[in-house]
């Protein structure tokens, strides 16, 4: 969407400018102002990496917090809604409780924010001789900042496509040949995105569609018993979406359906899992087993 040229009071079609010559461009109204009524109900945070994106529902439940739901809003930002002011102000107050998760957090007042997206690359053609994370990581970082390389390459069945997460600033799919060089010689390498949209399986929705394919990661960090999340998904979440207002923490049910990416991996894993790159940790010494398969959230077709 185009943004609103001053003393703009109509909306229209508007001519090509400077910044994209010959783009379609719709002048929105001044008075235009979608989602405000969560003003100052909700607060908008950028999470530190992927992995606490994807778990962000389950870090809150741990923590009590009470809260209306999450919603996703591209690349690593969330909206998250609260019952009331009262319970926003206490939030953002907590800054012992969310600064591990977010590198950026605000009260949503109606601000722009900047477009960021994850994306999921398909490499094909890498040799097997050079198939290795650091080239992986090389060639997603061409594209933007890298937030996922698969680990364990050499127990994948399927080596003829590698998948690579990163956090990409432009709306275009990347579809694109690259030229990786080793020695004497070169290798033509093609880059696809993935077609359909991903979204993270902290927001409660379950997907079957078309496109029920693996996704970059293998596991997620997790933090709860599985099981006890399978009980919730039965009962409480009833309750959170019969309230109207969604409620606290401890009320949020089981969003992880099996037969998504990702699923199957976080429901294997224990309660003595532990957060990566967090301070949250619950029980002992966790799943030792760390493969890189699917990835941490599922797709949705875009037929659906």
């Amino acid at each position: 969407m185009g943004s609103s040229k001053a003393g703009g009071s109509g909306s229209g079609v508007s001519e090509g400018s400077a910044e994209g010559e010959g783009l379609k461009s719709i002048i929105v109204p001044d008075r235009t102002e979608a989602f405000a009524e969560l003003f100052d109900l909700a607060v908008i945070g950028r999470t530190v990496n992927l992995e606490t994106l994807v778990d962000f529902d389950k870090l809150m439940r741990i923590a009590k917090v009470e809260f209306s739901r999450i919603q996703y809003l591209g690349g690593l930002t969330i909206l998250i809604s609260f019952p009331g002011i009262e319970e926003a102000r206490r939030f953002l107050e907590a800054k012992k409780l969310w600064d591990p998760w977010f590198s950026k957090i605000d009260v949503w007042r109606g601000q722009s924010l900047h477009l960021e997206r994850v994306a999921w690359l398909k490499l094909s053609g890498i040799p097997l001789h050079l198939l290795d994370t650091d080239l992986l990581s090389q060639i997603g970082a061409l594209f933007g900042k890298v937030l996922h390389v698969p680990k364990g390459l050499e127990e994948e069945k399927d080596l003829s496509v590698c998948r690579v997460g990163i956090l990409a600033g432009e709306a275009i799919r990347i579809s694109e040949i690259i030229k990786v060089k080793w020695r004497n010689r070169g290798f033509r390498v093609l880059v696809e995105e993935e077609l359909d949209d991903w979204i993270p399986d902290c927001l409660g929705i379950s997907y079957r569609g078309s496109s029920d394919v693996s996704s970059p990661m293998a596991s997620s960090p997790v933090v709860g018993n599985s099981g006890e999340r399978n009980k919730e998904s039965e009962g409480s979440q009833k309750e959170v979406e019969g309230s109207g207002r969604g409620g606290s923490c401890n009320e949020v049910g089981d969003s992880h359906d099996v037969g998504v990416p990702m699923q199957e991996e976080r429901e294997k894993v224990g309660a003595g899992e532990k957060v990566v790159d967090e301070e949250v940790t619950v029980g002992g010494e966790g799943n030792s087993k760390d493969r890189d398969a699917v990835g941490p959230g599922h797709f949705k077709s875009g037929g659906e």
